[in-house]
């Protein structure tokens, strides 16, 4: 947990108030960037248990993974 995090858990709010947006972040981009196994962004449901596969299959041969997944905002 952040900064943020950690000051919005310490004043009770369950918010952190921070939104990455207009562009949106491409988190798996950044992350094959550094070389790190990465899909995403998911937003289909459907797409999402064949990426979990994919990615634990990266991390049993020893290499960093990440699912970028698009989720509703609060």
């Amino acid at each position: 947990m952040g900064q943020i995090g950690w000051g919005c858990w310490l004043s009770g709010s369950k918010e952190s108030l921070t939104t990455l947006t207009d562009p949106n972040m491409d988190y798996a981009k950044l992350a094959q960037s550094m070389g790190v196994y990465a899909e995403g962004p998911i937003s289909n449901p459907n797409d999402l248990g064949p990426a979990l596969k994919r990615a634990v299959a990266a991390v049993k041969r020893g290499e960093p993974a990440l699912v970028d997944v698009v989720t509703q905002v609060r």
